[in-house]
């Protein structure tokens, strides 16, 4: 069982390497999209604010 093992561990090892950096790739995304709705709730909660304080 041991050859086993040591035959499919390394393919496994590049798999999960190559798969590292997409992954990167989509958590950097997801955060920038998560910053990006940030600022546009944060946006129309000022725009709300600014116009209740004019309006009275």
């Amino acid at each position: 069982m041991s050859g086993v093992v040591a035959a499919v561990l390394p393919a496994l090892a590049a798999e999960n390497a190559e798969l590292r950096q997409p992954l990167a790739a989509a958590q950097d995304r997801l955060v920038e999209t998560a910053i990006d709705a940030v600022h546009l709730h944060v946006g129309h909660a000022l725009r709300e604010v600014i116009e209740r304080s004019l309006n009275g």
